[in-house]
């Protein structure tokens, strides 16, 4: 497999101080068979060195075009439960491609929704938010989208963390698609 998301440099300032925590996401994101387990565990570490409160991943699926919750901690009953498809129209389904072909991370202020991200974000989801493409090579596969603690905002640093975490969060996601339909066929 191979996942196409912009290279893991630890440049910049204070860069190197968050290697540990990239080690210990890839561990999670490989050790886990069930996404929502490693993403769950994967948040108590990023809430120790980022303001992260909620971790959200979304799977895309092209035919019907749909996007779909298949993990998330750190929210309350207000959002869509797991495993619920939301179709997305035509028009959506390309602005996200084509917005997750940029291999960036993206902030949403607090408050803000912009039209390509109201199918990705809860309406529940007040707080400030990093959304970041999943990929499978050139194929946006899912969405990853980091929930700031209330009353917090990420900053440029954040943002280059979140972009280092798109390619383990992109590994897990291709699991649980894998273990999935190993069960389908097991039926």
């Amino acid at each position: 497999m191979i996942f196409d998301s912009r290279p893991s440099q630890f440049t910049g300032i204070g860069m190197e101080s968050f290697r540990p925590l990239l080690l210990d996401v890839w561990r999670e994101a490989c050790r886990h068979i069930d996404i929502q387990e490693a993403v769950g565990n994967i948040a108590v570490m990023l809430a120790r060195q980022l303001p992260v409160d909620a971790i959200v991943i979304k799977r895309l699926k092209s035919s019907p075009a749909s996007i779909t919750t298949v993990a998330q901690t750190g929210l309350g009953d207000d959002v869509s439960p797991l495993r619920q498809s939301v179709p997305l129209s035509p028009t959506i389904w390309r602005q996200i491609q084509s917005w997750g072909k940029q291999f960036e991370v993206t902030v949403r202020a607090r408050g803000t929704r912009p039209r390509q991200f109201k199918p990705i974000v809860e309406d529940a989801i007040t707080e400030e938010v990093l959304l970041g493409p999943l990929t499978l090579g050139s194929a946006v596969t899912g969405v990853m989208v980091l929930v700031a603690k209330a009353g917090k905002k990420f900053d440029s640093t954040h943002v280059r963390v979140a972009e280092l975490l798109l390619e383990p969060f992109s590994a897990a996601l291709e699991n649980d698609h894998r273990v999935h339909e190993l069960a389908a066929l097991r039926e």
